[in-house]
């Protein structure tokens, strides 16, 4: 009876991440030598230019320019969204209030009505 009242549950999946180390100044340090290694090569007339290297460092310039300028802009991205809804209930919070003045009561009431409808509309599948 205790197996038909209460059936075994199933046991979560388990996430396996193991964490990788990564040395951001270390990175810094091989990009800089290998810099320098080129430059050493270019005086000595050794070495061809390449503008692969050139462009790499403008996209990782690029690339700091725009997360230091994101990091301290408040109203970009995602907050577009929530002051889209502040909006909207400051507009229905209006409304409400010179829907009281004009009518009274009724407009609770009313919106008592309307809210039963909009959930049943919301939730119906």
């Amino acid at each position: 009876m205790k197996f038909l009242l209460f059936p075994k549950r199933s046991q979560p999946k388990k996430f396996g991440y193991t964490p990788r180390y990564y040395d951001e100044k270390e990175e810094q340090s091989k990009e800089r030598e290998m810099r320098i290694r080129k430059e050493i090569a270019r005086e000595g007339g050794e070495f061809e230019e390449d503008t692969s290297d050139l462009r790499l460092r403008m996209k990782s310039s690029f690339r700091k320019y725009r997360s230091h300028t994101n990091s301290s802009d408040s109203y970009s991205g995602g907050f577009k969204s929530t002051n889209l809804l502040r909006l909207t209930i400051l507009l229905l919070l209006t409304i409400l209030i010179f829907s009281y003045a004009t009518w009274g009561s009724k407009v609770f009431y009313s919106l008592l009505l309307l809210i039963p409808a909009y959930l049943y509309f919301k939730f119906k599948k």
